[in-house]
């Protein structure tokens, strides 16, 4: 069994066609992600989600991280040299 400790009650869900992958924080997504991109050259847009879910006392908000900021952060590791 796999299990992932959430920590500061947000966790973040890659989404590519009908397979899910959770991760712990958006740096960790956005680097996995390419990594996928790079293994599949003929992903679409449409194909790619990645979501943000944050555990309230009662609810869970469940957000889609915009492509704007995806981008945003990906240049940013790149530039950090976190990303190739």
């Amino acid at each position: 069994m796999t299990a992932l400790k959430v920590d500061k009650n947000r966790f973040y869900v890659l989404r590519i066609g009908k397979d899910n992958w959770v991760y712990a924080s958006e740096d960790d997504v956005m680097k996995d992600l390419v990594e996928k991109i790079r293994l599949n050259d003929d992903l679409e847009s449409e194909d790619v989600q990645v979501i943000k879910v944050n555990i309230l006392k009662r609810n869970w908000r469940i957000q889609e991280v915009p492509w704007s900021r995806a981008v945003l952060d990906l240049v940013r590791l790149s530039r950090a040299g976190n990303v190739e």
